[in-house]
């Protein structure tokens, strides 16, 4: 990010946070940083109404836009910025996705986050479950009349809200993004109050129909079982696949699939659960580099699979041909800013697999106050190609999130790894050692203001907990230091605060009016006291 040059300069500042998307971000399935910028808000009086930190509660029935929340019609979402499209439409009316040969990394994209807590990057807005061949490998919707979605009183699994803004068009379906395929709707506000009916199509994509033509705020309920996000693949029969769900591939493509197949290790005489680790480990050992012009002879499946290069759509793309190829059933799933892929595994339902690849910067807009969902350690293969990549965005931004390390190990500084006392400050010394058994909390940054002029005031929510319970009245300081660091060496303390009895931090913190402008990163640190140790906002 940049400065300004204008009479009242902006001081841009990067937050180290694992729970909001700012200027750094990790995705959560796959485990890769995502780059995240959070653009200021204005001072208006609408602004200052959109201020609202709802956390996991309901969001607000507003027909103000939030931020850079975009405007769904019958054709997908509208966003107020120039938008980079991904490769296929927001809507999964008609849309079509083609492999291409566009593997390099990409450097800057756009998300806007509809749910609390947030699922940053990986809300459904798109997804696909049919394979064609007309010269490309072509993916789609496979067409299925709309089915009717109903209100459940079944509570169970993590619940979550949303939260649409719809120019209705009567009688029009107007597609919704959503989190899972199987979740539950459990409760629906609208502003104004109009009549609305829910459907989904064969590959569970979401759109509502209503009964009347105006801008309309949607907010639902809903629950999303956990199962979804986590959990173990366990050993299965091929007989036990429901085969009504593998896509499709013609006769051409299924040779070349069987090919591919030979030629990374996978075979139907293995057992199911063996095959899913072997592709997870493989399809997440890609890199992304600019597509090799010799290779452009040979069919572009076969060229990305065996020489591993891509970003995520081509890994989830390739992946599903692969996998529907040995007959499980899988679904390529998109947003404006990432890809992944969804298995449908026997006993256990959906399942939602990231295999990696990420753009150099996400430009990400959100509701203030929007909590990130966690959905526990990623328990499937991660290649020596796959953790590099983290560890490399980890140097360059330093930051992690829900799916990054496990849950034991965020926020924590592990005493016993080398550089770990860049963090020890003039002004806060702190002793770490191999022999302090004291427990390490968890501190996130939930909320902080992306942009700020100097001399003026950053507002920050944060939270302070142990194994998700909260650490109360534990003093909170406020440093700035460089960015990219992730370290607390020449870094400034801009402020203190207490937590609460519910382990909240809210405060505003003044910014020096002498700061240079430019790059900086906001750290939040707890020093510990006798019973717990030391945390530092990731």
């Amino acid at each position: 990010m940049k400065i300004s040059s204008k009479i009242k300069p902006l001081l841009v500042i990067a937050f180290c946070a694992l729970t909001i998307p700012l200027l750094a971000q990790q995705s959560t399935d796959g485990n890769i940083v995502l780059h995240v910028f959070v653009p200021g808000n204005d001072d208006s009086e609408s602004s200052t109404r959109r201020r609202h930190s709802f956390g996991s509660a309901v969001p607000p029935l507003s027909l103000d836009t939030q931020g850079e929340e975009p405007i769904f019609d019958k054709g997908g979402p509208n966003f107020s910025k120039t938008q980079e499209q991904p490769y296929g439409d927001l809507s999964p009316f008609g849309t079509t996705n083609r492999l291409d040969n566009h593997t390099d990394r990409v450097k800057n994209l756009n998300y806007f986050s509809n749910f609390t807590p947030s699922v940053i990057p990986y809300k459904r807005a798109v997804a696909q479950n049919e394979i064609t061949f007309d010269g490309s490998y072509l993916f789609r919707v496979r067409s299925a009349p709309q089915n009717r979605v109903k209100i459940s009183r079944d509570a169970s699994g993590e619940i979550f809200w949303g939260s649409f803004l719809v120019s209705a068009q009567k009688g029009s379906l107007h597609p919704l993004p959503s989190i899972s395929p199987n979740q539950k709707i459990l409760e629906i506000r609208t502003e104004p109050d109009v009549d609305l009916k829910m459907f989904k199509d064969s590959a569970d994509n979401f759109s509502v129909k209503i009964d009347g033509s105006d801008l309309v705020r949607i907010n639902m309920k809903i629950a999303v079982p956990s199962n979804y996000f986590n959990g173990e693949f366990n050993e299965v029969l091929w007989s036990q696949f429901d085969t009504s769900e593998v896509a499709s591939l013609g006769s051409r493509t299924a040779a070349i699939a069987k090919k591919v197949q030979k030629k990374i290790g996978l075979s139907r005489r293995q057992t199911p659960v063996v095959n899913l680790n072997k592709l997870v480990s493989y399809f997440r050992d890609f890199q992304a580099r600019p597509f090799p012009e010799e290779l452009n002879t040979g069919d572009l499946y076969e060229q990305i699979v065996l020489n591993q290069i891509g970003v995520c759509r081509h890994r989830s793309l390739a992946f599903i041909i692969t996998a529907s190829s040995m007959g499980i059933p899988t679904r390529y799933v998109y947003n404006e800013a990432h890809a992944f892929v969804e298995i449908l595994w026997p006993n256990n339902g959906w399942r939602r697999v990231d295999l990696g690849g990420a753009a150099d910067a996400l430009n990400a807009a959100t509701n203030d106050g929007r909590e990130l969902h966690k959905p526990g350690e990623d328990i499937l293969p991660q290649p020596e190609q796959y953790l590099e990549e983290q560890r490399r965005m980890r140097t360059n931004l330093g930051t992690g999130d829900g799916d990054g390390p496990s849950g034991d190990e965020k926020g924590k500084v592990d005493p016993t790894k080398e550089g770990s006392n860049d963090v020890v400050t003039e002004q806060e010394e702190r002793e770490f050692s191999p022999e302090d058994l004291r427990p390490l909390p968890d501190l996130n940054i939930i909320f902080a203001n992306a942009s700020v002029e100097r001399g003026g005031e950053v507002l920050v929510h944060a939270t302070l907990s142990l194994d998700g319970s909260p650490l109360k009245n534990k003093k909170i300081v406020a440093y700035l230091g460089p960015a990219g660091q992730n370290k607390l060496n020449d870094a400034v303390i801009i402020g203190e605060a207490i937590s609460n009895n519910q382990g909240r931090i809210k405060s505003h913190f003044s910014l020096p009016p002498e700061q240079d402008i430019g790059k900086w990163e906001l750290f939040l640190y707890y020093k510990g006291d006798k019973d717990f140790g030391p945390a530092l906002s990731d």
